[in-house]
């Protein structure tokens, strides 16, 4: 993957999240429609990528990507329908974005109409015996999931959306 390549240099970052290239609608795509799996882990680990720099941050949450949207489908996937990496790629977006002050609100929002904060809560509960996953995956997501929610609760506009999620 040339573009994974190209994530990884600081001065590419800003060009490739450029709206115009059309980048992050695509990278959406493929971690929504993507049935091997393979495809979606490297789309996602450009994204992990481009969220480092605090400029794309925002670009990556804003409604229209749909971005936020194929993040939430892959933590929602059971272990026997998701590779642990991808879950762990999503989380380490969904890390990057929820640290930027200026995202965190869009985040929330985002999370609110996608079942975001639900992903996170359910991800926190699970357990290994759900699936496939080891006690140190699991482990390791539920620390991730909570490091998200922890980020986003610094925001007041998500605190509401976020008592809300239901049991």
């Amino acid at each position: 993957w040339d573009l994974g390549v190209m994530s990884k240099d600081e001065s590419k970052l800003k060009e490739l999240s450029n709206p115009k290239l059309g980048l992050l609608p695509m990278l959406a795509k493929i971690i929504r429609e993507d049935t091997v799996g393979d495809c979606r882990i490297a789309a996602i680990g450009v994204l992990w990528n481009l969220s480092i720099s605090q400029d794309n941050r925002l670009l990556i949450v804003k409604s229209g990507t749909g971005l936020v949207e194929a993040l939430v489908m892959v933590l929602n996937k059971g272990p026997t329908d998701e590779k642990i990496e991808a879950k762990n790629r999503a989380l380490g977006v969904l890390h990057n974005v929820s640290l930027a002050v200026d995202a965190q609100p869009v985040l929330g929002a985002a999370a609110t109409e996608s079942g975001f904060f639900l992903a996170l809560v359910n991800l926190m509960l699970s357990t290994p015996t759900d699936g496939g996953y080891t006690a140190a995956e699991a482990e390791g997501l539920r620390d991730r999931a909570c490091g998200v929610l922890w980020n986003l609760s610094t925001c007041a506009a998500n605190r509401i959306p976020m008592a809300a999620v239901p049991d």
